[in-house]
C-alpha cells in the first residue's frame, strides 16, 4: 500500500509538473506575443522602415545592375562616336584629295584640248590657204589623228564628268 500511495503521489506530482510546464510554455508564448505587440506599438516607424528596407532591396540591386549596364553602353557609344569622327575625317581628306586630283586632271585635259584645237585650227588654216597640198597624205593623216585624238579627249572628258557626278551622288547617300 505504501508503494501504491507513493506511485499515486508520484503520478499526481508528475501531472502537476507537466501542467505547470505547459502553463509556463503558454505564458512564455503570451509574453513573447505581448513583447512583439508592444514593440511594434512603441516604434511603428522602425517597423515600417524595416519592412520598406526588405521590400526595397531587390529593386535596389536591379537598379544598380541597370546603372552598370548604362555605364557600359555609354562607353560603347563614346567609342562609336570616336570611330565615326575618325571615319568622317578620313572621308573628308579622301574627298579633298579626289577633288584636287579631278581639278588637276580637268585642267590638264583642258590644256591638251586647247593645244589640239590650236593645232587643228592652224592645220585648217593651212589647208584653206593652200599651203598644204590636197594630195599630201602625211598632213591629212596628221589632221585625222588630231581630230580623232580630240574626239577621244572629248569622250574621256564626258566620262570623267559622269564619274564625278556618280561619286557625288553616292557620297550624298
Amino acid at each position: 500500500m505504501l508503494t501504491t500511495e507513493k506511485n499515486q503521489l508520484e503520478k499526481v506530482h508528475e501531472n502537476a509538473i507537466r501542467d505547470f510546464r505547459n502553463e509556463l510554455e503558454d505564458k512564455k508564448k503570451e509574453i513573447e506575443e505581448l513583447r512583439n505587440y508592444t514593440y511594434s506599438k512603441q516604434d511603428p516607424a522602425a517597423e515600417r522602415i524595416k519592412i520598406l528596407h526588405e521590400m526595397e532591396q531587390p529593386f535596389k540591386l536591379a537598379l544598380e545592375s541597370k546603372d552598370q549596364e548604362i555605364e557600359k553602353l555609354k562607353d560603347v557609344i563614346y567609342d562609336h562616336k570616336r570611330q565615326i569622327d575618325l571615319l568622317n575625317a578620313k572621308y573628308e581628306s579622301i574627298r579633298l584629295e579626289a577633288e584636287s586630283d579631278i581639278k588637276t586632271l580637268k585642267s590638264r585635259h583642258q590644256q591638251e584640248l586647247n593645244d589640239l584645237m590650236v593645232e587643228i585650227d592652224s592645220l585648217q588654216k593651212q589647208v584653206e590657204e593652200g599651203n598644204l597640198h590636197s594630195g599630201d597624205r602625211s598632213y591629212r593623216k596628221l589632221y585625222e589623228d588630231l581630230r580623232l585624238k580630240y574626239q577621244s579627249h572629248m569622250t574621256s572628258s564626258l566620262n570623267l564628268c559622269q564619274d564625278t557626278k556618280k561619286r557625288k551622288e553616292s557620297s550624298m547617300r
